[in-house]
C-alpha cells in the first residue's frame, strides 16, 4: 500500500521533497514534448500506427532491463553506503515502514 501524501514528509526532509518534485515536473515536461516529436518522427517515416506501438512497446521493455539492473546493482551496496537496501532506518532519523500481512 503506497503513503499518503501527508505521511510522505515524515520519510523526506523539506529540501528533498522539493527537489524530487522538481526533478519529476521537468522529466514529465520534456517527456511530453519530445514523445510527440518522437511519435511525429515515427509516423512520418511510414511505419503506421503498428509500427508506432511496437517501437513504442520498446521503450517500457527497455525500463525493466534498466531497473532490474540498478536493483541487482543496489543490492551489492554495503549495508552502510547510501541507498542501500537494509532494515535500519534512514539517515533522516525516521523509524521504517514495516508492512504487516495478515497470515
Amino acid at each position: 500500500m503506497a503513503a499518503s501524501p501527508a505521511s510522505r514528509g515524515a520519510f523526506y526532509p523539506t529540501a528533498i521533497r522539493a527537489n524530487g518534485a522538481a526533478w519529476a515536473s521537468s522529466v514529465a515536461k520534456t517527456g511530453a514534448v519530445v514523445g510527440l516529436w518522437f511519435g511525429a518522427a515515427i509516423l512520418d517515416a511510414g511505419l503506421g500506427a503498428r509500427g508506432a506501438f511496437t517501437v513504442f512497446a520498446v521503450c517500457p521493455a527497455v525500463m525493466v532491463l534498466v531497473l532490474f539492473a540498478l536493483g541487482r546493482v543496489q543490492r551489492r551496496l554495503p549495508a552502510e553506503a547510501e541507498g542501500a537496501l537494509s532494515g535500519e532506518a534512514p539517515a533522516t532519523g525516521a523509524t521504517p515502514v514495516r508492512t504487516v500481512v495478515p497470515s
